[in-house]
């Protein structure tokens, strides 16, 4: 007899960013209702306002998870397979290219959206993410020493 292994359950917090994040890409920050989220984490409203103090709060912690998902999930998978700069920037715009089709044109870039969004949403994009691609590029090293902090294969 063996016995499933069930993954953990997200936590209440990890499932209003996560709804919140979904939302928020779909719809923009000023069309989604703090009633929205909860409705569809299954939470209430005292599970919202025990983790974030406003919604202002919850679309921080969303700003986070795209920064803590920005080099694994965006950029090492194209750094790893491509070493030359400018073949990295058409190997993100492909990224973005088969998101656009896979979503059939209907959200967009999620950051994107957000630094468009017409509320202060964009203050605190702008605050919270606008230097994350930077950092994520060790501060904007030149080819050199990306290739002696082993980033990139030089190719000679």
């Amino acid at each position: 007899m063996s016995a499933t292994t069930q993954p953990p359950s997200p936590s209440t917090r990890d499932k209003l960013i996560e709804v919140a994040r979904e939302l928020i890409y779909l719809q923009g920050y000023e069309a989604t209702s703090v009633a929205e989220i909860l409705e569809k984490a299954g939470a209430n409203s005292g599970s919202l306002y025990y983790y974030f103090k406003s919604k202002e709060d919850l679309l921080l912690a969303v700003l986070e998870t795209y920064k803590e998902m920005l080099w694994p999930v965006l950029l090492e998978p194209i750094f790893s397979k491509v070493s030359d700069p400018v073949e990295r920037v058409f190997a993100l715009l492909d990224g973005y290219r088969r998101g656009l089709e896979y979503t059939a044109c209907t959200a967009g870039c999620p950051i994107g959206n957000l630094a468009l969004d017409p509320t202060d949403a964009r203050v605190l994009y702008f605050a919270t993410f606008g230097g994350a691609v930077y950092q994520s590029t060790d501060g904007g090293k030149t080819r050199q020493q990306w290739v002696s902090h082993g980033k990139i294969v030089d190719g000679k």
